[in-house]
C-alpha cells in the first residue's frame, strides 16, 4: 500500500484520487501506532531509516502488510483516519477499495511513465 494525503486542488484526468502530497516516515508511524497487526516502511523511505538520513525527496510512502491482514490495515486506515482508499488495479489504474472488500492476489504490475 502506497500512503498519500490527497491535496484539494483538483484531480488529474487520470488520477481519481486527486493531487498527492506524500505523508512523511513519522506521520505514517503515528497512524499506525498500535496497529494490531505487523507493518512495515518499504521503498525509498525504507533505505533512507536504515542509512540514518532522507537521500531525496519521496513522492510517496511505501506501507506493507501481510497478505492476511489487509483488512485490518483498511479499517484501520478508512474508520480511524477517515481516508479513502484506492485499490491498483494491473497495470496501475487507481479505482475504489470498497469497504470488506478482499484484493486478489497479484502476480505482478506494471507501471508506464
Amino acid at each position: 500500500m502506497t500512503i498519500r494525503e490527497v491535496n484539494g486542488d483538483g484531480p488529474p484526468a487520470a488520477d481519481p484520487a486527486g493531487a498527492w502530497s506524500p505523508l512523511s516516515a513519522s506521520d505514517v508511524s503515528r497512524m499506525f501506532r498500535g496497529a494490531a497487526f505487523p507493518w512495515w516502511m518499504a521503498g525509498g523511505w525504507a533505505i533512507d531509516l536504515f542509512v540514518g538520513r532522507q537521500t531525496r525527496r519521496h513522492a510517496d510512502t511505501d506501507v506493507l502488510v501481510l497478505r492476511r491482514d489487509q483488512l485490518a490495515a483498511q479499517s484501520l486506515l478508512a474508520a480511524g483516519a477517515g481516508w479513502e482508499l484506492y485499490a491498483a488495479d494491473p497495470p496501475g489504474v487507481l479505482r475504489a477499495w470498497r469497504r470488506g472488500e478482499w484484493l486478489p492476489r497479484l502476480l505482478q504490475t506494471t507501471h508506464s511513465p
